[in-house]
């Protein structure tokens, strides 16, 4: 019973690991985003044989679907050439691990816990962490202005329908800081 409750208890904490998001983002505490109205894509290339980009191009055409749905949400319009900016997709994976210490009284290993003293569990977790990092660059396609970064684990041979949800996830958090917020003086 104690390992059937455990197993659940770790199957949804990985499930809930799976489906977050996580993202961040930086910009040029300079750049102009008061005026910015059409953008366009960028293709990238990778630059470094040491650091491989994973572009997968069926996901990476669902990246520029969502980036599209949300930035025209925002009032953005996509254009073939020109465009007050650009922007560019990069997608990265690598693989993961998560260690994990739990407490508890029908434990089977000992060991100095936060606080007390008593039978500790070890468990690691090796899974494949997905990244999607969106630039948006002035015109020249040389001067970066805003970077979003968002990471979340890849379920075990996602479906298409996992893949999308995730990139729709990531892209909404993401678009969610942009702009950002004008300078405080």
């Amino acid at each position: 019973m104690m390992v059937c409750m455990r197993a659940l208890t770790l199957g949804f904490a990985l499930l809930a690991a799976c489906s977050s998001v996580s993202t961040s983002y930086d910009f040029d505490p300079d750049a102009r985003f008061d005026n910015l109205k059409t953008y366009r894509w960028l293709t990238v290339v990778a630059v470094d044989e040491k650091a491989p980009i994973d572009q997968d191009p069926l996901v990476l055409k669902r990246v520029e679907r969502a980036v599209n749905q949300e930035l025209g949400a925002r009032g953005y319009q996509v254009v073939q050439s020109g465009g007050d900016f650009c922007v560019a997709a990069r997608l990265r994976s690598r693989q993961r691990t998560r260690v994990t210490t739990t407490t508890s009284a029908y434990g089977t290993r000992y060991g100095y816990g936060y606080g007390h003293w008593g039978p500790q569990d070890v468990d690691v977790y090796q899974f494949d962490e997905g990244s999607i990092v969106l630039d948006v660059v002035d015109t020249s396609g040389k001067n970066l202005m805003w970077r979003g970064v968002a990471r979340a684990a890849i379920p075990e041979s996602p479906s298409a329908e996992q893949i999308t949800k995730l990139v729709d996830e990531a892209v909404q958090k993401l678009i969610a800081d942009f702009p950002p917020s004008p300078k405080k003086k």
